[in-house]
Protein backbone atom coordinates (compact mmCIF):
# COMPACT_ATOMS: atom_id res chain seq x y z
CA UNK A 1 0.00 0.00 0.00
CA UNK A 2 1.43 3.31 -1.14
CA UNK A 3 1.27 6.56 1.75
CA UNK A 4 0.70 8.68 -1.58
CA UNK A 5 -1.92 11.08 -0.57
CA UNK A 6 -4.01 13.16 -3.82
CA UNK A 7 -6.33 15.80 -4.04
CA UNK A 8 -8.17 18.26 -5.95
CA UNK A 9 -9.25 21.64 -5.28
CA UNK A 10 -11.19 24.46 -7.61
CA UNK A 11 -11.99 27.93 -6.88
CA UNK A 12 -13.79 30.00 -9.24
CA UNK A 13 -11.50 29.51 -11.90
CA UNK A 14 -8.35 28.19 -10.46
CA UNK A 15 -7.92 24.14 -10.15
CA UNK A 16 -5.12 22.65 -8.19
CA UNK A 17 -4.05 18.88 -8.11
CA UNK A 18 -2.04 17.91 -5.17
CA UNK A 19 0.06 14.91 -4.66
CA UNK A 20 1.79 14.02 -1.32
CA UNK A 21 4.53 11.60 -0.99
CA UNK A 22 7.23 10.54 1.70
CA UNK A 23 10.32 11.89 0.68
CA UNK A 24 12.60 15.21 1.76
CA UNK A 25 10.53 18.24 2.12
CA UNK A 26 10.44 19.03 -1.95
CA UNK A 27 7.93 21.37 -2.97
CA UNK A 28 7.16 22.21 -6.40
CA UNK A 29 4.29 23.89 -8.37
CA UNK A 30 3.67 23.04 -12.27
CA UNK A 31 7.65 21.78 -12.47
CA UNK A 32 8.89 24.76 -10.89
CA UNK A 33 10.26 25.08 -6.86
CA UNK A 34 7.65 26.64 -5.27
CA UNK A 35 9.80 29.39 -3.39
CA UNK A 36 10.41 30.42 -7.34
CA UNK A 37 6.85 29.71 -8.53
CA UNK A 38 5.23 32.69 -5.53
CA UNK A 39 7.23 35.08 -5.92
CA UNK A 40 5.60 36.85 -2.71
CA UNK A 41 7.19 35.64 0.73
CA UNK A 42 3.75 36.04 2.01
CA UNK A 43 2.13 33.48 -0.05
CA UNK A 44 5.00 31.29 0.48
CA UNK A 45 4.31 30.79 4.41
CA UNK A 46 0.65 30.80 3.46
CA UNK A 47 0.99 27.69 1.39
CA UNK A 48 3.49 26.09 4.13
CA UNK A 49 1.39 26.84 7.10
CA UNK A 50 -0.86 23.54 6.96
CA UNK A 51 3.01 21.65 6.86
CA UNK A 52 4.48 23.82 9.58
CA UNK A 53 1.11 23.17 12.21
CA UNK A 54 1.18 19.47 12.30
CA UNK A 55 5.48 19.04 11.96
CA UNK A 56 5.24 17.37 8.38
CA UNK A 57 7.42 20.35 6.55
CA UNK A 58 9.97 17.60 6.71
CA UNK A 59 10.02 14.06 5.26
CA UNK A 60 6.65 14.76 2.73
CA UNK A 61 7.17 15.98 -1.01
CA UNK A 62 4.34 17.93 -2.42
CA UNK A 63 3.69 18.85 -6.30
CA UNK A 64 1.08 20.43 -7.55
CA UNK A 65 -0.29 21.23 -10.99
CA UNK A 66 -1.96 23.99 -11.39
CA UNK A 67 -4.16 25.41 -13.58
CA UNK A 68 -5.08 29.12 -12.69
CA UNK A 69 -6.41 32.59 -13.04
CA UNK A 70 -4.09 34.31 -10.51
CA UNK A 71 -1.35 33.53 -8.31
CA UNK A 72 -2.78 34.50 -5.38
CA UNK A 73 -5.75 32.42 -5.61
CA UNK A 74 -3.22 29.49 -6.49
CA UNK A 75 -1.77 29.94 -3.00
CA UNK A 76 -5.10 29.38 -1.46
CA UNK A 77 -5.78 26.62 -3.78
CA UNK A 78 -2.24 24.93 -2.57
CA UNK A 79 -2.70 25.93 0.88
CA UNK A 80 -6.30 24.53 1.26
CA UNK A 81 -4.81 21.06 -0.13
CA UNK A 82 -1.94 20.69 1.59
Amino acid sequence: MSNAFQATGRRKTSIAKVRIVPGSGRREVNGHEFRAYFHRDGLVEHTEQPLAVTNTSVGWDVSAVVKRSEERRVGKECRSRW
